[in-house]
C-alpha cells in the first residue's frame, strides 16, 4: 500500500543478476572447500572453515578502523569536504559559517502497538526538546491495550475537522500533537498513513520505547540545512535493559555491539554506502520519501529496504543523494534483556536482511550503482553466509578439542591472537566513539569491554549466528514474518 506515492520513477525491469549468483556461489563454494578441510587436513588447514571467518572478520575491523580514525579530531566548525570519492559528511554544519542556510520544518511520527507501560517517557522526551518540532503525531496502529486511555488521560485529545473525526486528534495541552487512530496493518503501512498528515520538509521517525536526548531534533534539523543533498540520517542509538545481572551482562554486549555498529556505519557513511538508518530513531526529507514510495508494507525490515531503494532511485536518476549518521543526535532504546527475546528480535532481522540482499541481487556489481553496488552489497552477499561459517569454526574446535590435541592447539593459537586484535580493536573503538561523541570513558566502561570482548566470541557471536541460522530457516520454510516479542520484563509487548 503506497497510498498515492508516485511510484513509477523507481524503474522494476527484468534484472540479469548473474554477478550476485556468481559471487554467491564463490562464497558457497569456499564453504565446502573449507570444511572437506577437516577431512582431507591434519594440520592448522583442518580449520580452514576458521581460518577464512577469522581472516574475513578482521578485515572488517580493519576497514572500519582505517576509515574512522579520524572520528573525534574534527571540531563543530568542520565543514563538509565533498569529492568524487567521498561525498557523504560525517560533521553536518559550521557554526561559523556566514552563508544563510535554509530553514526546514520537522515532523516526528511515533507508531505505536500495545506500549502503554513506554509511550508516555517518549513523549515527554520528545515534548522537552530544545527544538520543538511543528507536529509531532502518534500513530496508534489498532493497540487493544489502555495506550490510547493513557496519552489521552494525559494529553487530551479532540478533533474539530469532522472530516478527522475517527482518526487524527489533536491535544488540548500541546497543539502540536497530534493522535492518529487506525486499524492495526502493521508498522510500515501506519507510517506510510501518517506521512500524509505530516507537512514538514524532514520527517523523524521515532518508536515508542526510544527516549531522546534533549537537543537530538535540534542536531536533526541543523544536518538537513547545511547539507541540500542530505535525503536519510540516523542518530546514535544506546541500548538500555533492565533485569537481573544476566540481563545486565546481554545490555553490555549490545552496548558494545551498538558501538562498533554506529562506528561501521560512519565508515560507510564515507563512501556513500550506508545502507542502513536504524528505525527506531531515523530522519528523511519528505520530498525523498514520497518520491521513493514510503516504507515497503511488505518487508521485515523497512528501515533497511528503504535505504536499498534511496540508493536505487538516486543512481538510476543522476542524484546526488546522501545517507548518512548524525553523531549529535542522541537517544536510548529498549534492547532484549534476555536469550530467546534476542534470538526472537535478530532472527527477524536477519530474515529481512536475506530477502532485501534478493530483492536488490541485481544491483550487486553494478557500477551503475556507484559504492553501494561495487563494494557494500557484495560485502553483505558475504555475510549472507557468515554466520554459518562462525557456527562451523565453533564447532570444529570443539570436536578438535575432544579428538585432535595437536589441531586443537593450534587453532587456539589462532584464536589467542584473533582475541588480542579484538581486544584492542573493544578498546581503541570505545575510545574512539566516545572522542566522536565528545564525552569521556568511565572507568566501568573499560573493565566491560575487557569483559565482553572475552565473552563475546564464545557467547555472543554464536548467539547471533543461531539466529541468523533459524533467519535462514525462516525463509527456506517460507514462514518469515512480523511476531511481537516482549522487550522488557514488565510485560509490555513491543514490535521491533
Amino acid at each position: 500500500m503506497n497510498l498515492g506515492f508516485k511510484t513509477k520513477g523507481l524503474r522494476n525491469p527484468k534484472h540479469y543478476a548473474y554477478r550476485a549468483w556468481l559471487l554467491f556461489s564463490l562464497v558457497s563454494f569456499l564453504l565446502l572447500f573449507a570444511l572437506t578441510g577437516a577431512i582431507e587436513f591434519d594440520n592448522i588447514f583442518a580449520w580452514s572453515v576458521g581460518l577464512l571467518y577469522v581472516v574475513y572478520d578482521t578485515w572488517l575491523l580493519s576497514y572500519v578502523a582505517w576509515k574512522t580514525r579520524l572520528l573525534g579530531q574534527t571540531t563543530t566548525t568542520t565543514t563538509t569536504t565533498t569529492t568524487t570519492r567521498n561525498s557523504t559528511q560525517l560533521v553536518t554544519y559550521n557554526q561559523d559559517s556566514k552563508k544563510q542556510k535554509p530553514s526546514l520544518s520537522l515532523g516526528v511520527l511515533v507508531a505505536v502497538y500495545n506500549e502503554s507501560n513506554e509511550i508516555i517517557p517518549t513523549l515527554k522526551h520528545l515534548l522537552a526538546q530544545d527544538h520543538t518540532a511543528k507536529k509531532i503525531i502518534i500513530v496508534n496502529d489498532g493497540s487493544v491495550d489502555d495506550t490510547v486511555h493513557k496519552i489521552n488521560k494525559l494529553y487530551t485529545f479532540y478533533s474539530e475537522n469532522k472530516e478527522h473525526r475517527q482518526t487524527l486528534f489533536q491535544s488540548k495541552l500541546h497543539p502540536h500533537l497530534y493522535l492518529f487512530n487506525k486499524k492495526n496493518s502493521g508498522k510500515a503501512d501506519s507510517l506510510n498513513q501518517a506521512i500524509k498528515y505530516i507537512d514538514c520538509d524532514i520527517v523523524v521517525t521515532v518508536d515508542a520505547d526510544t527516549l531522546l536526548a534533549p537537543n537530538a531534533l535540534k542536531e536533526i534539523k541543523r544536518s538537513f540545512e547545511n547539507n541540500n543533498n542530505l535525503v536519510a540520517s540516523c542518530g546514535i542509538l544506546t541500548p538500555r535493559t533492565s533485569g537481573n545481572k544476566f540481563s545486565r551482562i546481554i545490555g553490555a554486549l549490545q552496548y558494545f555491539e551498538y558501538l562498533r555498529a554506529f562506528l561501521s556505519r560512519a565508515a560507510w557513511s564515507q563512501s556513500n554506502a550506508l545502507l542502513l538508518v536504524s528505525g527506531a530513531f531515523s530522519a528523511y526529507k519528505k520530498q525523498a520519501l514520497t518520491k521513493v514510495g514510503g516504507y515497503d508494507t511488505n518487508s521485515l525490515v523497512e528501515d533497511y529496504e528503504l535505504i536499498h531503494r534511496m540508493h536505487k532511485y538516486a543512481c538510476e536518476h543522476a542524484l546526488n543523494w546522501q545517507i548518512n549518521v548524525i553523531e549529535k543526535a542522541l537517544a536510548t532504546t529498549d534492547a532484549p534483556a534476555d536469550v530467546f527475546t534476542f534470538i526472537q528480535q535478530r532472527k527477524r532481522w536477519f530474515a529481512g536482511f536475506l530477502i532485501t540482499q534478493f530483492k536488490y541481487r541485481h544491483m550487486i556489481g553494478m557500477t551503475k550503482y556507484k559504492n553501494v553496488g561495487r563494494f557494500m552489497l557484495p560485502i553483505k552477499t558475504v555475510d549472507t553466509l557468515q554466520p554459518i561459517f562462525g557456527l562451523f569454526a565453533l564447532y570444529l574446535l570443539i570436536d578438535f578439542t575432544i579428538t585432535d590435541v595437536d589441531i586443537a592447539s593450534h587453532v587456539l593459537i589462532i584464536i589467542l591472537v584473533k582475541l588480542v586484535i579484538d581486544l584492542c580493536f573493544h578498546l581503541w573503538s570505545l575510545s574512539k566513539y566516545h572522542d566522536w561523541l565528545g564525552e569521556s570513558v568511565t572507568h566501568s566502561r573499560w573493565w566491560q569491554a575487557l569483559f565482553c570482548c572475552l565473552l563475546d566470541p564464545f557467547f555472543f557471536q554464536p548467539l547471533r549466528h543461531i539466529s541468523a541460522l533459524i533467519g535462514w530457516t525462516m525463509i527456506f520454510r517460507k514462514n518469515a514474518r512480523w511476531e511481537t516479542i516482549r522487550i522488557a520484563p514488565n510485560n509490555y509487548n513491543s514490535k521491533k
